[in-house]
């Protein structure tokens, strides 16, 4: 095909085709049947392209329900409560880490670096 058009081209330093001798190009085309035969493919692969976009849009809905139950059961638990002075032997810097150039958000936190291990 390729040579086809590259025999029908015009011109030197920017070569085209004209509309007549594109419209004189022969192309195969196969009979209706194999049409048909190539369409029934290409549908069968889009119908299997639906339905795995489906199965992954359900694995990521059931990925966020899982993720969100494990945060809750890890917060949830039957945890017994404990005092900070009890399980820490010092808090350096206060409770702010020290860093001059971070501004500090209106609410307080710690930092695990600011905690030392009593045991």
């Amino acid at each position: 095909m390729r040579a086809k058009i590259e025999a029908l081209q015009s011109g030197t330093t920017r070569r085209r085709i004209s509309r007549k001798n594109f419209g004189s190009l022969t192309i195969p085309i196969p009979p209706r049947d194999e049409q048909r035969q190539i369409a029934e493919v290409i549908e069968e692969q889009f119908s299997a392209s639906d339905a795995a976009e489906a199965s992954l849009a359900r694995a990521l809905r059931n990925l966020k329900r899982l993720r969100a139950a494990s945060i809750a059961a890890a917060l949830v638990g039957d945890w017994p409560e404990v005092e900070f002075a009890s399980i820490i032997k010092s808090l350096r810097n206060g409770i702010f880490a020290s860093r001059p150039t971070r501004i500090r958000p209106a609410f307080r936190y710690f930092e695990l670096a600011q905690f030392v291990r009593c045991n």
